[in-house]
């Protein structure tokens, strides 16, 4: 469990820093797995991003491989970015934490609760302050979340997939 304090210095509320930017080059390209065991395509009615997340779980229901395409502002692309970085290896149960993470985070919270690893959402912080932009980001860990469930209950119907 790693516990992430939003930061609060000029440069790092930026909107549109530079890291935010640059993690929006890991997702210009679509990456759609072919068979994957769970999948979600959510659309923000606010601002009209569109996001699908494909999920494929290993034999201990952590995610294996993890596709997206998303078509979203440069705050939904860096979202999807950082859950391509750090989901592989993560359970249903963790991405569950890292969307409620994110919500609280967008809320105000001052620190947020995450799995080891995924300190890198506090890139997103400066979000908070721009509400029409929450949906945005929120499609892509809901979207997750809602792929690695529907990934679980398929597993637990095709225990022999590969």
């Amino acid at each position: 469990m790693l516990q992430v304090s939003i930061p609060d210095d000029d440069d790092a509320l930026d909107l549109y820093s530079e890291k935010l930017i640059e993690l929006c080059a890991d997702v210009s390209a679509p990456r759609r797995l072919d068979h994957p065991d769970g999948s979600a395509h959510l659309r923000s009615r606010l601002c009209g991003s569109t996001v699908t997340i494909d999920v494929k779980l290993d034999e201990d229901s952590r995610v294996a491989d993890l596709g997206f395409d998303v078509k979203a502002c440069s705050l939904g692309s860096a979202a999807t970015a950082i859950l391509a970085r750090h989901a592989v290896g993560a359970s249903a149960e963790a991405l569950t934490q890292v969307r409620d993470a994110v919500r609280s985070m967008l809320s105000g919270a001052e620190t947020i609760d995450l799995p080891d690893g995924w300190d890198e959402i506090a890139v997103l912080a400066p979000a908070r302050d721009v509400r029409a932009r929450h949906s945005a980001i929120m499609i892509v860990f809901d979207a997750a979340t809602k792929a690695a469930a529907e990934a679980k209950v398929y597993r637990a119907a095709n225990p022999t997939r590969d």
